[in-house]
């Protein structure tokens, strides 16, 4: 598994050389780099960007939590968009 993670990680850093040495030189005038450098970038992304993947279950878990607390923010501001008639104001007076 050790072994398989490595050669994963090595052919995707230099597939990042690859794709970086054929398009920005031609498209933004930057110089091309190397394989360490490739590396350093995706540590870097890596830092700046994200730790990792959640598991899909805690995704979801998440996602519906913040559903709800939006839905319920969300009837709560329309609730006092509501006026009472007990108030006497109407709807267009608001």
């Amino acid at each position: 598994m050790v072994a398989f993670g490595v050669l994963a990680g090595t052919a995707f850093t230099f597939a990042l050389m690859l794709l970086w040495n054929w398009l920005m030189p031609a498209i933004f005038g930057l110089t091309v780099i190397t394989f360490w450098q490739a590396l350093g970038l995706l540590a870097l992304s890596k830092i700046l960007f994200g730790k990792g993947q959640r598991p899909s279950w805690q995704n979801r878990e998440k996602s519906k939590m913040h559903k709800e607390q939006f839905m319920n923010r969300f009837k709560r501001s329309r609730c006092n968009d509501v006026v009472e008639p007990s108030k006497g104001m109407s709807y267009e007076e608001k």
